[in-house]
């Protein structure tokens, strides 16, 4: 076979030009995918954002809250605290003061000793007893006022001087035949009630002590008054009973 010669005075053919290269992908026709993609992006960095402060902001009330509560709770347990210490030296005042009887058999030779060992005085206080009537204990109930009682002071009262001043809750014919009737012997002093320096009541008997409302009292019968008492300072001051 014989090889093609171009023949004289024919140009040769131009070779095949290079393809042109793709144009740069248009905006406007990027595919929806990519747009989605890259919308989905910004929208996760978005409410990732948003999430993070959510958790910021929730963190922060939960610290507030908790230190709120603790707060409260040490206020609180500091009230109650308070509370029990006071109640505390309310009763041990309270047992501070005392009454015991001097004398035996007949009114005559009976001393009464009211007694405030506390350092602090107490207010509103009231001696009642009973009545005797015939010889016999009724439920008929005397009361007399007392001063305050000074701290770490003794009262000294001779019972033979006592008289009743006023009936009470008693018709006039009663109330005449009471005072007529009265006599030092008629009435028995079983109680002693008080208010303490923080304003709680109190009644000290032969047997023991109770707390009570100030001025707890059945309903007399009459106002019995004890003479001018004897004063006198108690050495030992302080000591509960």
């Amino acid at each position: 076979m014989r090889a093609l010669v171009p023949e004289p005075g024919v140009p040769e053919p131009d070779a095949q030009p290079d393809p042109a290269p793709d144009p740069e992908p248009v905006p406007a026709l990027l595919s929806v995918r990519e747009r989605l993609r890259r919308a989905g992006w910004t929208h996760v960095i978005s409410v990732s954002g948003a999430a993070l402060a959510a958790v910021a902001a929730i963190g922060g009330l939960w610290a507030q809250a908790v230190a709120a509560y603790w707060t409260q709770q040490t206020a609180r347990d500091q009230l109650s605290q308070s509370r029990d210490e006071s109640r505390q030296q309310a009763q041990t005042q309270a047992a501070q003061v005392t009454i015991w009887e001097e004398g035996q058999n007949t009114l005559q030779d009976l001393i009464l000793h009211v007694l405030n060992r506390s350092p602090a005085p107490v207010t509103s206080v009231q001696l009642g007893g009973l009545l005797y009537v015939k010889g016999v204990l009724s439920d008929r109930f005397y009361f007399a006022d007392l001063p305050d009682l000074g701290p770490c002071t003794e009262y000294v009262y001779n019972l033979s001087k006592t008289r009743l001043a006023m009936p009470l809750n008693s018709s006039a014919k009663e109330g005449a035949k009471a005072m007529k009737d009265f006599t030092p012997e008629s009435v028995s002093f079983r109680y002693l009630s008080f208010a303490d320096t923080y304003g709680g009541g109190w009644r000290r008997s032969w047997t023991g002590l109770e707390e009570i409302t100030p001025g707890d009292f059945p309903i007399a019968k009459g106002l019995v008054a004890l003479p001018t008492p004897r004063v006198a300072a108690i050495q030992t001051c302080g000591g509960g009973m």
